[in-house]
């Protein structure tokens, strides 16, 4: 059974920890649970809606969210028929920890979630949010998403393509797109080997292990053990991950970027590097957001009680707990005018902000 709470306390709810607050929580675990919410209280979710996940990659910008949060906090998995040619098929609860649903794979020697070990957040929020890492992204499992229709009070389904997917992108974060409340997720992983390595830390992580043996539990740990030295722990120091997104642009524009860098390392007396990038298989070129931030000279910035972390500058942190939505942005906005002088980029924060600017 679904429950309420009037002006709910949302701050323990969300890794940052900054101080959040909403007019209404309701905490589903299924499609029941919807269908009996709109049935009984139609009122809470016909206004202003914000479905949370994991509180792993949101920013309250108001202490106090007016509208309805809903939540899904069941934690299901279920094996259902489909899988062929040495795969197999989940049907897995919107509430489950992301982190859960890659133990519980790599336990079975699945492949195609072990890369996304120790991501904070919860399976509905990877599906919205399309997560990745270390070459893997969530959408690459995914087979269905099913959710209700806020607007319909219907039960609707998305396929993979439906979806949209695209970098830390879908199509339930585009404008316009219709208000839907994730309750399940249909995942598909492989028993056959297809290890992703190519990235230097698993690399090297796994170095005394040969290729053709490794398996998703070793690289799994592998990925935690590398997360651990760069990342702070979302329960001890307060933060969304990564902020920024990694910029994405035509290789056209490469030119005039590595211009406004070598211009800018002459005015700082600064030695000259190379740009860091990866050339995309459709010619667009990602460049590294972590290495412009760090070599733009941001290291050791600070508003307030935020600041990016001394071993993974993509990331904002609520250094002492004391930080608040204001803190992070105006550290976002510090970060953002320093790389835009650097090299001519605005970078755009990954995390969802919700409300008013501060």
């Amino acid at each position: 059974m679904y429950s309420v709470t009037h002006n709910a306390d949302l701050t323990k709810l969300t890794t940052f920890g900054t101080p959040a607050g909403c007019g209404c929580l309701v905490e589903y675990r299924d499609l029941d649970d919807l269908r009996r919410l709109a049935a009984d209280e139609p009122g809470l979710l016909s206004g202003e809606v914000f479905c949370l996940g994991g509180g792993s990659n949101v920013l309250f910008l108001d202490e106090f969210y007016r509208g309805t949060v809903l939540r899904c906090v069941g934690e299901g998995i279920s094996v259902v028929k489909g899988g062929e040619n040495g795969r197999a098929r989940f049907v897995v609860q919107a509430g489950l920890p992301l982190d859960a649903l890659v133990g519980y794979a790599v336990g079975k020697g699945l492949w195609g979630l072990e890369n996304l070990a120790a991501i904070p957040g919860r399976v509905g929020g990877a599906a919205v949010q399309n997560v990745g890492a270390y070459g893997a992204e969530f959408s690459q499992s995914v087979v269905k998403v099913n959710g209700f229709d806020l607007d319909t009070l219907q039960p609707v389904s998305f396929s993979k393509e439906e979806c949209a997917y695209g970098y830390r992108q879908s199509v339930f974060k585009t404008p316009g797109a219709p208000r839907i409340a994730i309750y399940e997720v249909e995942v598909e992983l492989s028993r056959v080997r297809a290890p992703r390595l190519g990235y230097a830390g698993i690399r090297e992580a796994l170095s005394d292990v040969p290729e053709d043996e490794v398996t998703p539990a070793q690289i799994a740990e592998a990925v935690r053990k590398v997360r651990a030295a760069k990342l702070p722990d979302p329960a001890v120091v307060g933060s969304a991950g990564s902020y920024f997104k990694n910029p994405v642009v035509p290789a056209a524009v490469l030119p005039a970027i590595e211009e406004s860098w070598e211009k800018f390392c002459t005015r700082q007396g600064a030695e000259h590097l190379s740009l860091q990038y990866h050339q995309g298989a459709d010619g667009a070129v990602k460049l590294s957001a972590a290495w412009m931030i760090d070599k733009a000279g941001c290291k050791g910035f600070a508003e307030g009680g935020a600041s990016l972390w001394p071993t993974q500058p993509l990331v904002i942190v609520n250094r002492d707990g004391t930080a608040t939505a204001g803190d992070v942005v105006a550290l976002q906005r510090r970060v953002q005018r320093r790389v835009e002088e650097a090299f001519g980029i605005l970078l755009w924060p990954e995390v969802v902000q919700l409300g008013e600017d501060c």
